[in-house]
């Protein structure tokens, strides 16, 4: 099948030609009949006639009739070659005019065919009886088949799909209304072999009345499908290794605890104890670190969602019982689009303060609606962190301990665009400010109504619960 009989290009032919004629002023539209130029030139010829045989006796009134006959003869010829001469230049400027929209329209209609050939993905159209009636040259290739194979094809005989043919269920969905962008199905091409496609299909716009034709895009995805079950198999593999291997190594950790503790009882020598406390603490880093390889490993695997903000502080903090720290919770109704671990932020933001400021009192949290923004807000009351140190914190390795904690929680945070900066003053606490672009947030008033803002005190001993 030529380009010239795709049934695609009859409608962009008629796009083309409609958007230049327009841009023209349609010269066509302005192309005189015969009948108006015969009438055009009778009527002129019939008036400066009358107008003539009006004044000629007070112009010559001694001729005779027969230069009187000759005179109106050779007027009349004039009249009908001027006017004649008139028209045919204005037929002809006209006539130059829309040769060149069609010339402009011919070059843009072979210019579209042209991208269409040359695409390396498949394009068909298929009427309403379900009858392929044009297609390009990558539409025998990607299927396998030869120009009077697909000529003969109907969505009726599935010769294309390892189930049913995706084909008759796009027909079906473009008819319902429903949008087909990217529709990856299975297909078996003539010679058995399985490709996956990403399929897009339209309506094309319908001419005379008939039921409209459907176009299609096939693309070969089949090495992008093959590279992801790759990926997914190694992946796998690589989780249940990382696994077993952390499992052993966390396992050797406890063991080397247990043969030190037995050491540190076994010797009163001050020197060989301290020893013993030393690789006591580095074991306890390595298995800190063993966790944090845990949790990096599964960020961004999961999907984010969306998290009540109050009550996931409040999950957060719910294993923290080591000091008598009143948390002052003003989160209601904030919800986050953010990762399933964005638990594990608040759980170490709130870790590192109590680890690192000795004469901390209060955390307190709350938000700013700032427009498209929101800035969501950790402080606390301790001693806060010099301004040099305010962006190295976040750099892995950086710290008195494993140097993981806050660099994670930024690793976190990043996966949604979600941003964090300490904004804090020193000597007066620590400010960890995180910033939420549109989008990631939002305001739920049906949950406000039912929240307040709470302070916890995390001391076992004190069980009042200020509700405000």
């Amino acid at each position: 099948m030529t380009l010239e009989e795709f049934s695609i290009i009859p409608s962009q032919h008629k796009f083309y030609t409609s958007s230049m004629a327009t841009r023209s002023g349609d010269p066509s539209r302005d192309m005189i009949p015969v009948k108006a130029l015969l009438i055009f030139i009778s009527g002129g010829t019939l008036i400066g006639m009358t107008l003539y045989e009006s004044i000629k006796e007070l112009l010559l009134p001694t001729i005779s009739k027969w230069e009187s006959h000759l005179i109106t003869i050779a007027v009349t010829v004039l009249l009908v070659t001027i006017l004649t001469a008139f028209i045919l230049r204005r037929h002809n400027d006209l006539l130059s005019q829309v040769n060149q929209s069609r010339q402009k329209a011919d070059n843009a209609i072979k210019h579209l065919a042209s991208i269409i050939e040359s695409s390396n993905d498949a394009i068909l159209s298929i009427d309403s009886t379900g009858t392929v009636i044009s297609w390009n040259c990558s539409a025998e290739k990607i299927f396998g088949m030869s120009a009077a194979e697909i000529a003969q094809y109907h969505v009726d005989t599935p010769l294309l799909s390892d189930t049913k043919d995706p084909i008759t269920e796009i027909i079906g969905m473009v008819q319902r209304g429903e949008s087909v962008h990217h529709l990856i199905r299975p297909f078996f091409r003539k010679d058995g072999e399985q490709i996956y496609l990403s399929l897009t299909a339209s309506i094309l716009p319908s001419q005379n009345n008939h039921p409209p034709d459907i176009s299609i895009i096939a693309r070969d995805i089949s090495d992008q499908v093959a590279k992801e079950e790759i990926q997914k198999i190694l992946s796998v593999k690589q989780q249940l290794l990382s696994s077993i291997t952390m499992h052993d190594m966390k396992n050797s950790l406890q063991i080397l605890l247990g043969y030190c503790s037995i050491l540190e009882d076994e010797t009163e020598d001050a020197t060989i104890i301290e020893i013993i406390r030393r690789i006591e603490k580095q074991s306890l880093d390595i298995h800190h670190q063993i966790d944090f390889m845990k949790d990096y490993e599964s960020l961004g695997m999961n999907m984010p969602a969306w998290y009540e903000a109050e009550d996931l502080f409040k999950k957060a903090i719910s294993s923290i019982r080591d000091k008598k720290i009143d948390f002052q919770i003003h989160l209601s109704p904030l919800e986050i689009y953010g990762d399933p671990l964005l638990e594990k932020v608040i759980y170490n933001l709130c870790d590192n303060a109590l680890r690192y400021e000795k004469n901390l009192t209060i955390i307190r949290t709350y938000y700013r609606n700032e427009g498209d923004t929101c800035s969501w807000i950790i402080e606390d009351d301790g001693i806060g962190i010099r301004t040099e140190r305010k962006e190295k914190i976040f750099q892995r390795g950086y710290g008195s301990s494993s140097g993981l904690g806050l660099y994670f929680i930024r690793e976190i945070l990043s996966v949604t665009g979600i941003g964090i900066q300490e904004t804090g003053v020193e000597n007066k606490g620590a400010r960890f400010e995180i910033t939420i672009p549109s989008g990631l947030w939002r305001e739920n008033y049906g949950i406000a109504n039912n929240q307040g803002s709470l302070s916890i005190c995390t001391d076992p001993s004190d069980n009042n619960t200020d509700m405000s």
